[in-house]
């Protein structure tokens, strides 16, 4: 059953406490590595006969088993090629271009982006199969123009790779899939074997020793991350289906012991109902043991109070200097005019506004009573580039209802976009 808290009962360092992620496997990895550097793909068949239980004669997967493997999953390449075609459409306006600058005689400057001869990718295999790890690693290699995409995965007992990974594999373009996984793959791309190309890049996540393994590469080779455990936070409202919360929950949940779901929620009852919709969904899920273990260590359910209640939280925009929001200030608490209880509670609304149109704001620490609102217009740029003649609005005392809504979109002067909102701002 997942643990149901109401705002304010706990802190947030125990709701979103992991547990010690200390694993000890450093040496075990160290040594992994210097066996691979030394005897090459005499090491790697080794540690498949030890780990995954597999008698291999090759470590390259066949052309002849990804055509099985399509056999295998029938109408499911079309989901893999329609996912393929969306993580192209979104990667192919990330493209970096090259560029040369010679306005005046003597004087060149440029950016020239060359793509990476090899890169390696690393899918996790043994208790699941996770086909949109391949997608989504790489789709964007190929846009980005790498010569070479190179996989490793841990095949099977029966010396195979799940077909549903192969599949993807060949929908995404990639180049070489080795059966090979764990700290044992990682170390056979940075270094090479007779079989394993050493790469310029390691993508892709893994557990305890293959995050290890890439920490001791790093700098022989370059790497994306060192993942941990899955993690992932919903936040929802009354009107929220249960079942889709406690399904998106449980996405992560599955993936490991350690893996944390957290939904935050203003509706005890929503709150009460996807913990009831997790335990029913969970004896569907072919990994319910892992899960379980998920959900009963680290995932939480946080009810925050009702507007009826004292306080209440509403987003605001604040604008980093950057110009663009900054996360950890999308939502504030700020005071209920219909609670008696408790002493006015501000928050400080940062929304960029032209100089002329700034309003005088009251002090932050104002709790007399609050007489009719002021409207004002504010602008806030979307564009990476902040218009010079945007300045920043002084502390202001926010009520219910000013959630900033946008409404519209306009050109500045500066030739640059912006959102513009409305606030209530009640002066004492």
């Amino acid at each position: 059953m997942m643990k149901i808290y109401r705002y304010g009962e706990v802190s947030n360092d125990e709701i979103f406490a992991r547990p010690d992620m200390k694993t000890g496997v450093e040496d075990v990895v160290a040594d992994i590595i210097s066996n691979v550097r030394a005897r090459g793909d005499e090491a790697l068949f080794e540690y498949c006969r030890k780990f995954d239980k597999a008698e291999l004669t090759t470590l390259e997967v066949s052309e002849a088993e990804i055509d099985e493997a399509f056999d295998v999953i029938g109408d499911f390449r079309r989901v893999l090629e329609r996912a393929a075609a969306n993580i192209t459409k979104f990667h192919e306006k990330q493209l970096r271009n090259s560029f040369i600058i010679n306005d005046e005689d003597g004087i060149v400057m440029g950016q020239k982006v060359i793509p990476m001869d090899k890169a390696g990718l690393y899918v996790p295999g043994g208790t699941a199969a996770y086909p949109s790890t391949v997608l989504m690693d790489a789709v964007p290699a190929k846009i980005a123009g790498v010569g070479e995409l190179v996989i490793t995965t841990p095949p099977g007992p029966d010396g195979k790779v799940n077909p549903y990974v192969l599949a993807a594999a060949k929908v995404a373009g990639v180049d070489r899939i080795l059966k090979v996984g764990g700290a044992q793959a990682i170390a056979a791309l940075a270094y090479g074997t007779e079989t394993v190309p050493k790469v310029d890049k390691i993508v892709g996540p893994g557990n305890a020793f293959v995050a290890e393994a890439k920490k001791q590469v790093f700098g022989i080779v370059s790497i994306d991350m060192i993942a941990g455990p899955s993690e992932v936070l919903c936040v929802a409202d009354a009107k929220s289906d249960p079942r889709h919360v406690a399904a998106d929950l449980l996405a992560q949940a599955e993936h490991d012991k350690n893996a944390s779901a957290v939904l935050v929620t203003d509706s005890m009852e929503l709150a009460e109902q996807v913990a009831a919709e997790v335990d029913r969904q969970l004896k569907t899920l072919p990994r319910t043991e892992i899960a379980t273990a998920s959900i009963e260590s680290t995932s939480r359910t946080r009810s925050r109070p009702s507007t009826s209640s004292s306080t209440w939280t509403t987003p605001l925009i604040t604008l980093t200097p950057s110009g663009m929001p900054a996360p950890s200030s999308w939502a504030a608490t700020v005071r209920n005019p219909s609670a008696t209880t408790s002493p006015a509670r501000t928050t400080r609304c940062r929304p960029s506004a032209p100089r002329s149109s700034r309003a005088r704001c009251p002090s932050t620490t104002s709790s007399r009573k609050l007489s009719t609102p002021i409207t004002r217009e504010t602008r806030s740029p979307v564009s990476m580039k902040t218009s010079q003649t945007l300045r920043t609005m002084k502390a202001c005392t926010v009520m219910p209802g000013a959630s900033a809504p946008a409404l519209k979109t306009i050109r500045n002067k500066e030739g640059f976009d912006e959102q513009v909102f409305r606030f209530q701002i009640r002066r004492p």
